[in-house]
């Protein structure tokens, strides 16, 4: 099959998953965004690629220049997994006939009186739409979105996290018997970070637990509750880290309260392949990725004593803590791997550019 990619950046997952099409015989050529650095991302694999910058949805110069490659090119399919790359291709491919599939990750956002809505994911000539977890899939159905919908988790490789060594948490200036709980991420009001705030403060004084907040911090109740001693004593705030990823590797557990409109959220997934064990509230499509007492704990969204007790719970049974890290790294193993995405992706592509219904 050829299949043409109009993606803007693309993560790690998305590069292998492309790569693995391209070596199972499929004929992929990548669009990508030119701020995005490629450094060698296809170098060694059959997946062609063109610069394309799309600023936005409505962006006709990169809508002319897609429509002149796919006349020469004619891919049976075009996959567009950013919200301003499908608008694109759907305005790209008017008139042809190449199947259009996009992709969503999260929950919310989308209407059928919003343009933006009915420019990508309602759009009359969208085929097929990605769905990175089951509960996004069905919010898709539930809104009733006319294109074929397939539930495709991300995959992942738990050895790109153990190329390099872990951060040193020492930098930070933690007690040397802290227990560190990890966060990345860019803290908006979704995230929760006030409930995991208040949650801290609800700990006993003698408990050892330390949070590593990593990621700009665009909510403004937590700007102002880290002003406050009351909420700040146990956090250390880092900002933005290009390093993310690696100082997750070195805490003893990660948490993301997320309140709402989570799907399948990269951040948990890299701290369960470095055996980190997760605290996650039970939103979206978390729990399709936690088992509560088994490769992480779940809690309700917005409970912080719920949150307090299973911060506490961890700190206090470190074996058990370390065995439920094995078991996310194993699960993400089983059920997050490049091979088992692909395979997913491969289906449903083929099916919809055949024109089957299911």
């Amino acid at each position: 099959m050829k299949i043409t990619v109009v993606a803007s950046a693309c993560d790690l997952s998305e590069v292998a998953e492309y790569c693995e099409l391209a070596a199972r015989g499929h004929r992929v050529h990548v669009f990508y965004d030119p701020s995005w650095q490629e450094n060698g991302a296809y170098e060694k694999s059959d997946v062609t690629t063109t610069p394309l910058p799309v600023s936005h949805r409505l962006d006709l110069r990169a809508a002319k220049a897609l429509r002149a490659h796919l006349l020469k090119q004619t891919p049976e399919l075009i996959y567009a997994p950013y919200n301003k790359t499908l608008a694109v291709s759907l305005m790209a491919t008017r008139g042809m006939r190449v199947k259009v599939v996009g992709y969503r990750g999260t929950l919310g956002h989308l209407n059928h009186w919003d343009p933006a809505s009915l420019m990508t994911y309602f759009h009359p000539r969208l085929d097929g739409i990605v769905c990175n977890c089951k509960a996004v899939q069905s919010y898709m159905r539930d809104k009733q979105a006319k294109a074929q919908l397939v539930t495709a988790y991300k995959g992942f490789d738990v050895d790109w996290y153990a190329r390099g060594q872990p951060g040193n948490l020492a930098d930070f200036g933690f007690p040397g018997d802290a227990f560190v709980v990890g966060f990345t991420g860019n803290v908006r009001p979704v995230k929760g970070i006030d409930i995991l705030l208040k949650a801290l403060a609800q700990l006993p004084e003698d408990s050892r637990i330390q949070l590593l907040l990593v990621g700009e911090i665009r909510d403004r109740r937590v700007r102002r509750m880290l002003n406050d001693p009351a909420f700040s004593s146990r956090v250390v705030s880092t900002g933005f880290r290009r390093d993310a990823s690696r100082l997750t590797g070195a805490c003893d557990a990660f948490v993301m309260p997320s309140v709402e409109r989570e799907g399948v959220c990269r951040a948990v997934v890299e701290a369960m392949s470095q055996c980190v064990p997760p605290i996650v509230s039970d939103v979206g499509g978390m729990t399709e990725l936690v088992q509560d007492g088994e490769s992480g704990l779940v809690v309700p969204p917005s409970d912080y004593d719920a949150l307090a007790n299973a911060l506490q719970r961890m700190e206090r049974d470190v074996e058990n803590c370390k065995q439920m890290g094995i078991a996310a790294q194993q699960c993400i193993r089983d059920h997050f791997s490049v091979a088992r995405a692909t395979d997913t992706m491969e289906e449903f592509f083929d099916r919809v550019a055949r024109g089957e219904k299911r």
